[in-house]
């Protein structure tokens, strides 16, 4: 999605209460901590006006999911996100092809560690809807 910023809301049911799973994670992304949470249902976007599966909004530190998608595909919506914030911390890479895989590995092996140490993939797909308003 965009690395502008965007008011979000949520339309849907309300989310299923759980005590075993977490309601969000936390990301280091350069200087600042984002939290990823998952909407009670479908996500839209006021900027964009239509329906989005995913929403980096980098003035409020938040990463959302749309409620609306199935678990399994929540990491490559996170992970899309995601780099979107770093790109906004970091910058793209100047030079060459090298240049850029060398940052996405950075990128990726950072996320990852921070994933793991979470709960990992289970723990992201276990995620209960929140019920605050984005």
């Amino acid at each position: 999605m965009s690395t502008r910023t965007a008011k979000a809301r949520t339309v849907g049911a309300a989310a299923r209460r759980s005590t075993d799973a977490a309601r969000e994670m936390q990301f280091h992304v350069g200087p600042v901590v984002y939290t990823v949470t998952i909407t009670p249902g479908e996500l839209y976007s006021d900027w964009f006006d239509e329906e989005l599966i995913g929403l980096c909004l980098h003035d409020g530190r938040k990463i959302l999911i749309s409620g609306a998608c199935r678990p399994d595909e929540r990491i490559e919506i996170l992970f899309h996100e995601l780099r979107h914030a770093f790109c906004a911390h970091h910058g793209r890479a100047p030079g060459d092809e090298e240049d850029d895989a060398n940052n996405a590995a950075t990128f990726a092996i950072s996320m990852w560690r921070q994933l793991q140490s979470q709960g990992g993939e289970a723990a992201l797909r276990a995620m209960v809807p929140t019920e605050e308003e984005c």
